[in-house]
């Protein structure tokens, strides 16, 4: 166990769960997510390089389809104003922590617990690999926030600055609306997930890689040969997702049964994300595309230990418990994003 998670841990722990105040652990997740080495994160390395050799102000209408336009100028006022790319790390984790910060205060009883979540099933580590794109799926969780309350101004306010960071979570736009439509009994959204597994587990879907050349940006004219060398494992990659459809099934019956909250657009974001990652794991760009989606389960999770019956209070927090860690020493184990070692 590396020793920045234990620290993490145990700040989170003696800070009491039911403290609202957060800032001082928001401070220090930032200070690790700045002060983290270069090698950290599977990504980092290469916006180093993109900062130090091909991002200048006089290029960014040559690179705008290929990176976007909020990151380039980030990007390109730091070079020419600080000249230490640290500096990005920095602006890039208050962007992706501060949203997240907000939406946790506002959404749960105990923010620390959802952070303990987010630290937990790897959704902050993350941030440390797939920076731009952290970035847009902490303004989306803002941007559903905002929906919820019947503020549609904000939420495309929200969605329009993430997508200065990341173009994908424009395509969110529709999906919400539709989910927001949608009202399926509980056999048909469990049945869909179930069927949506087996279909992927066929893999009738793979080829969807070979598609995203075709996308109008050059940034993904690489993308059907990504990773192309890579063995898939089947049967390893779609056990790791029978924890998510088991506990949306558990989750989604509890919140029917006891109408927990009426929040539901959160719970059918999720189970897009699941269905999204049953359908398409075995493509690399379209299962990342699932953390804009599956990130809900923190505040689900948090918000339903403290709203369940005290009769079934401990069995819900044995069940989330279990399953963060389950899925926190597999991340550990498999270095997922790329962040161990750790060095400061």
């Amino acid at each position: 166990m590396e020793v920045y998670i234990l620290i993490i841990l145990i700040i989170l722990f003696f800070l009491g769960l039911k403290v609202k105040n957060t800032v001082i652990v928001v401070l220090f997740l930032i200070i690790i997510a700045t002060l983290r080495d270069y090698t950290v994160g599977v990504d980092t390395n290469n916006y180093l390089i993109n900062y130090k050799y091909e991002i200048e102000l006089y290029r960014i209408p040559q690179l705008i389809k290929k990176i976007e336009i909020g990151w380039l100028y980030l990007n390109a006022f730091v070079k020419e104003y600080f000249q230490e790319f640290r500096v990005i790390l920095f602006v890039s984790s208050i962007l992706t922590l501060l949203p997240l910060n907000y939406v946790f205060r506002k959404e749960t009883k105990s923010p620390l617990l959802t952070f303990l979540f987010y630290i937990l099933l790897f959704y902050y580590f993350f941030s440390f690999s797939i920076v731009r794109q952290a970035i847009a799926v902490s303004f989306f969780v803002l941007a559903i926030h905002f929906l919820v309350k019947g503020k549609q101004l904000n939420f495309y306010l929200y969605i329009g600055i993430g997508a200065l960071f990341h173009y994908s979570i424009i395509a969110l736009i529709p999906i919400t609306f539709i989910l927001k439509r949608t009202n399926l009994s509980y056999f048909w959204y469990s049945a869909i997930l179930i069927i949506t597994f087996f279909i992927g587990f066929s893999g009738v879907l793979d080829l969807a890689k070979s598609y995203l050349a075709l996308l109008p940006f050059e940034k993904y004219a690489n993308y059907e040969d990504y990773n192309a060398d890579v063995a898939f494992n089947r049967i390893a990659n779609y056990i790791f997702i029978v924890p998510k459809i088991l506990l949306f099934i558990y989750i989604f019956y509890y919140t029917k049964k006891y109408n927990l909250y009426n929040n539901l657009i959160q719970m059918k974001l999720f189970w897009m994300g699941i269905i999204v990652l049953n359908l398409f794991l075995a493509v690399p760009q379209v299962s990342r595309f699932t953390y804009y989606l599956t990130i809900f389960e923190v505040i689900i999770m948090s918000t339903m230990i403290f709203n369940i019956p005290k009769k079934k209070k401990l069995e819900v927090l044995i069940v989330c418990f279990s399953y963060c860690l389950v899925y926190f020493v597999y991340y550990s184990i498999t270095n997922r994003f790329g962040v161990i070692p750790y060095k400061i």
